[in-house]
């Protein structure tokens, strides 16, 4: 789990016991983290302060990190990274913009695509997208990666798109079942959105 001060640790901690999920954002850093009880700790890092994407743009990059912080093993679980709902959208569910998004392979050093996945009306999001990373078992104290980077489609693709804002959520569930993992998003980024 990410420690942003010794304070953010104490608080933390009581809190924690009290079984209350704690969400801290350090824009400064480039971090957001969650603690909860379950004890698996979900991060997003890398993220430039005040992040955004704009339609056709570069991609922008960051980190997904699960740290498991019990003493037991965390079997079968997926991580799920999505788009969240976004207010340049023109659709009731407000779904964000058609984008990609791409997973580091750190053993050849390139990109490869993985399921763009964004949030609608419904949990559908984390039930039937297909997984974008293989299932992983977590020991006490492991900690896993992902190198991320998301990009949006060209507004000339996109239909009655403007400018707004969405995030970069994080949510953890188990397979078969897909059961959520502590909360739904574990973790939340804010993203802005731009025309240009």
């Amino acid at each position: 789990m990410g420690v942003l001060f010794m304070s953010y640790r104490y608080i933390t901690g009581i809190l924690g016991a009290f079984g209350i999920t704690v969400v801290a954002l350090a824009g400064y850093f480039g971090m957001l983290t969650t603690a909860s009880p379950s004890q698996l700790g979900v991060s997003i890092t890398g993220l430039p302060a005040s992040a955004s994407l704009s339609y056709g743009g570069r991609p922008i990059q960051f980190t997904v990190a699960l740290r498991n912080g019990s003493a037991h093993k965390y079997r079968n679980i997926l991580p799920i990274v999505s788009m969240g709902h976004c207010t340049c959208s023109p659709q009731e569910a407000q779904q964000a913009p058609d984008g990609t998004m791409a997973e580091l392979d750190t053993s050849t050093g390139k990109w490869k695509s993985i399921y763009y996945d964004s949030e609608g009306p419904s949990d559908a999001y984390l039930l039937l997208a297909p997984p974008q990373f293989p299932s992983l078992t977590l020991g006490p104290g492991a900690t896993a990666r992902y190198r991320l980077r998301i990009a949006f489609c060209p507004l000339s693709q996109q239909g009655n798109y403007a400018a707004g804002q969405t995030t970069i959520d994080v949510t953890v569930v188990t397979l078969p079942s897909r059961t959520v993992i502590g909360s739904s998003p574990a973790v939340s980024a804010p993203l802005g959105v731009t025309t240009s």
